[in-house]
């Protein structure tokens, strides 16, 4: 489960290298996810209806797998590495 302002990051999927363009830094994301809070039992019912049953999604076929990895903080500059910050952010209505 994902946290609000919890920072992951996917190594080799960031930003090309200067003059290296198939070698990748590292992609941090920072994720922004604003909960209600507090959601009435009626309404989480509906939520619970409305929302696809939790499942494994269908991946397709040229997908590529990647690994979210935990982000200790430091972001260390190697002369060959860059490194990409997203930020994602998720609003939940209250």
């Amino acid at each position: 489960m994902i946290k609000q302002a919890e920072i992951k990051m996917i190594p080799g999927e960031g930003m090309p290298v200067h003059k290296d363009p198939f070698t990748k830094g590292r992609l941090i994301i920072i994720f922004n996810i604003t909960y209600p809070e507090s959601l009435e039992p009626s309404l989480a019912k509906k939520l619970v209806a409305l929302l696809p049953k939790v499942g494994r999604p269908p991946v397709p076929a040229d997908a590529e797998e990647v690994s979210l990895h935990h982000f200790d903080g430091e972001i260390i500059k190697f002369s060959n590495e860059k490194t990409s910050i997203i930020s994602i952010c998720l609003s939940f209505p209250g």
